[in-house]
């Protein structure tokens, strides 16, 4: 008995021991093959060059490939999904967005656990929104506009870029928070709802500060209020909604980086010291304040974690107030 017993626990000991030292190496030399970054959206939307731009200064950085892999569908939750089952091992990554803590709220049976699947790495980037009308809107100002709505229930429209993204969701909220009716028009898109904005056919937009800051610089569209509560250095003269009086439609797309739960705490960590150092050049600010119209944001695993789960117990309760499902 004591002999098998000792030779069972030597060879159980050893396989310990040898899974640990296989184990350290990946995390040392991390990455030591390609690594895969998953974006839920198709090429042409906002998560797609923010997606390529950090992975391009990663792949220099590693030197390894970083492959951008769009897995769109169902407002991000196919890619999302595929993270969540992926190996945790760091060489599956995901770019998530705001809508990332929406999600829950607006979709039954979701094959995931949106705050234990994942091991948040950093948050890089915030864009606001900006409340935008037609250039033609019979109103020069908000407190005109917020009298025109008020007088007009259920007479204008709004275009946004597809239900359940943050363009759509503003508008909810800022209904709920004003008192007023206002008419959903979803489109497949930012750019389409931006073009129907401009010739007139819609009336305004809740749209994200990227797809409309060319149009607003153009004059074709007008810019009356930021979904947030301080003004953005792309449009100093733009008050926020909190600054007139309108308080709680602090609507902002968040860009990061998260990987499959369970991913090795150092390989996260170094993950997250990497993305830090491209996220604070000069440079690459300057490519995410032109293409994502962003306000500047770092925040590491930990904040990452408890932004993600603050915004879903309050998403919870908003969405679920205004009704909006999506199944």
């Amino acid at each position: 008995m004591g002999p098998s017993w000792t030779l069972k626990h030597f060879f159980a000991a050893a396989a310990a021991l040898a899974s640990l030292a296989s184990a350290a190496p990946a995390s040392a030399d991390y990455p030591d093959r390609p690594v895969s970054v998953v974006v839920g959206f198709p090429a042409g939307g906002s998560a797609d060059p923010f997606a390529r731009l950090f992975g391009q200064e990663l792949s220099k950085k590693w030197g390894q490939p970083v492959v951008i892999e769009n897995k769109a569908g169902a407002n991000a939750l196919i890619g999302t999904n595929y993270v969540a089952k992926a190996a945790p091992d760091g060489y599956t990554l995901l770019v998530a967005l705001g809508n990332h803590t929406m999600n829950p709220a607006m979709y039954k049976g979701m094959q995931f656990d949106t705050s234990k699947d994942f091991a948040p790495i950093a948050l890089l980037a915030l864009a606001p929104n900006v409340l935008v009308v037609r250039d033609s809107f019979p109103a020069k100002n908000f407190q005109e506009f917020l009298q025109v709505l008020k007088q007009n229930p259920g007479k204008y429209t709004y275009a946004s870029s597809g239900n359940g993204g943050t363009p759509h969701l503003a508008g909810v909220l800022f209904s709920q928070k004003t008192g007023t009716s206002i008419l959903h028009v979803p489109y497949k898109g930012a750019a389409p709802a931006i073009a129907d904005l401009m010739g007139g056919t819609v009336d305004m937009s809740f749209a994200t500060l990227s797809s409309a800051l060319p149009q607003i610089k153009a004059g074709k569209i007008r810019a009356l209020a930021i979904t947030y509560d301080k003004r953005v250095p792309q449009l100093p003269d733009v008050p926020s909604l909190d600054e007139l009086g309108v308080k709680g439609v602090n609507i902002a797309t968040w860009y990061g980086f998260l990987a499959p739960a369970g991913t090795p705490p150092k390989v996260v960590e170094k993950i997250h010291a990497d993305l830090a150092e491209i996220a604070a050049r000069p440079a690459v600010q300057e490519q995410l304040t032109t293409m994502l119209g962003s306000v500047i944001i770092s925040e590491g695993p930990k904040l990452f974690q408890q932004r993600i789960d603050k915004e879903l117990a309050e998403w919870d309760v908003a969405i679920k107030q205004a009704g909006v499902s999506l199944n």
